[in-house]
C-alpha cells in the first residue's frame, strides 16, 4: 500500500476520535481496521480486500462490525476523508530544499 494510505487512515482515526467521545476501548481495533479500509478505497488503485484486513486482526473484529463502523465514521466526518497530510508537506519541502 502507498505511504499516503497510512497517513489518511491515521487522519481519519484522529478526526473521528476528536468528534466522537463515547467510543469504547474495545472498538479501537475495529476503528483502526475501518480507517485503513476507507483510506485504501480512497488512495489505492487496488485497495486491500476487507477479508484480508479482518484476517490481520486475528478474529478480533468481523465484517459486520467494520461495515457498521464505516457507516459511523463516514457519517461523522461527512464523507470528508482527504485533507493535507504531513507526508505531502515533507514531499513538497524536499523538492524545494
Amino acid at each position: 500500500m502507498w505511504p499516503e494510505t497510512l497517513y489518511v487512515a491515521v487522519g481519519i482515526i484522529d478526526r473521528f476520535l476528536a468528534c466522537e467521545s463515547n467510543l469504547q476501548q474495545s472498538e479501537l481495533q475495529c476503528l483502526a481496521t475501518t480507517a485503513l479500509h476507507i483510506a485504501g478505497k480512497y488512495e489505492e488503485i487496488y485497495p486491500p480486500d476487507l477479508k484480508l484486513l479482518i484476517e490481520l486482526t486475528e478474529g478480533k473484529v468481523n465484517r459486520e462490525d467494520v461495515l457498521e463502523m464505516e457507516f459511523r465514521v463516514l457519517g461523522k466526518l461527512e464523507f470528508t476523508v482527504h485533507f493535507p497530510s504531513a507526508l505531502r508537506f515533507i514531499e513538497r519541502f524536499g523538492r524545494l530544499a
